[in-house]
């Protein structure tokens, strides 16, 4: 039995099918880099959480978060204070008015980090999602 190679018919949608599958290849690396990112990230946070909790067990909601961001992120309490309320602002107030929650200020700061602080257009990671296995709700 004798197996005729032929030329393949040449496709003219081939080429753009692959630039296609090359971008979603990057898309997903740029997925997952992002997710990680995020993940260590929460980590940090949840450690610096913890940290400034047992050190000022006294600080409770904005006060305690106000401190978390200035001593681990910014040093700065004015700026932590704008990334609480920007955190309050993207994810408190809409669907449902409600109180900032730790994992509302940490998504803020990560996506603040990955978007603005990089000059990137967007990310299309699941932020709220890796946030929200690490972090427990109750903080």
């Amino acid at each position: 039995m004798r197996f005729i190679i032929r030329e393949l018919p040449e496709h003219k949608n081939f080429t753009g099918t692959w630039d296609r599958f090359r971008g979603w290849l990057h898309e997903r690396s740029d997925v997952h880099k992002d997710n990680r990112f995020a993940r260590g990230e929460s980590l940090k946070a949840l450690r610096a959480y913890q940290w400034v909790r047992a050190a000022r067990p006294d600080l409770q909601g904005r006060d305690l978060y106000e401190e978390i961001v200035a001593s681990c992120v910014v040093n700065d309490r004015e700026t932590a204070r704008g990334y609480i309320r920007h955190a309050a602002d993207s994810f408190a107030a809409w669907p449902a008015n409600r109180e900032v929650r730790f994992r509302d200020v940490v998504s803020y700061i990560i996506f603040d980090q990955l978007v603005v602080s990089n000059q990137r257009p967007d990310t299309r990671a699941d932020i709220e999602a890796v946030v929200a296995s690490i972090v427990p709700a109750k903080f």
